[in-house]
C-alpha cells in the first residue's frame, strides 16, 4: 500500500473513533466472567481492539510472507543443485570422450552416489567400463538398470 492510502485509513479511523467517542462520552463496562468487569472509554476499547487486529493482521503476513520466502530460497537451492548436477555430468562426458576412463568413471561413481537413480549416468558408466574392455561390469549395471526400469 501507499503512504497516502495508509495515511488516509489511520485518518478515517481515527475519525470514526473520535466520531463515536463523542456520541458516547461515558465509559462502558465488560464482563469477562461472573465478577469479573472492566470499565473503559469505548473510544480506547474500539483503539485497543483495532491495534489488535493490525497486529494480528501483520503477524500473519509476516508468517506467511516468511514460508514463502523459505520456499523460494529452497526452490533455489534445488535448482543450483540440479545445475550443479548436469555440470558435473558435463564434466564426466567430456573426460570418457577425451579417453580418461579412471576419472570419467571417479566422476560418475560420484554423481550416483548423488543421485543413484539416474539410469542416464549409470548407463554411461557401463560405457566407461565398455570402452576399458570389462565387459563384465558393464553388463553388469546395465542388467540392473534393467531390472529396475523394466518398462524400457
Amino acid at each position: 500500500m501507499s503512504r497516502i492510502t495508509v495515511l488516509s485509513l489511520l485518518i478515517i479511523v481515527g475519525a470514526v473513533v473520535s466520531y463515536i467517542f463523542y456520541l458516547n462520552p461515558g465509559p462502558i463496562e465488560l464482563t469477562y466472567r461472573p465478577g469479573v468487569t472492566a470499565s473503559a472509554p469505548l473510544a480506547l476499547i474500539l483503539v485497543s481492539v483495532f491495534s489488535f487486529g493490525f497486529l494480528l493482521a501483520t503477524a500473519i503476513a509476516f508468517a506467511l510472507g516468511a514460508r514463502q520466502s523459505w520456499r523460494h530460497w529452497r526452490e533455489n537451492q534445488r535448482q543450483k543443485q540440479l545445475e550443479l548436477h548436469q555440470l558435473q555430468i558435463v564434466q564426466a562426458r567430456e573426460e570418457l570422450a577425451a579417453g580418461n576412463f579412471p576419472k570419467a568413471r571417479s566422476m560418475f561413481h560420484k554423481i550416483i552416489d548423488q543421485d543413484p537413480k539416474n539410469i542416464v549416468v549409470r548407463v554411461m558408466l557401463a560405457e566407461t567400463f565398455r570402452r576399458q574392455g570389462d565387459l563384465h561390469s558393464a553388463l553388469k549395471i546395465l542388467d540392473e538398470c534393467r531390472a529396475e526400469q523394466k518398462e524400457n
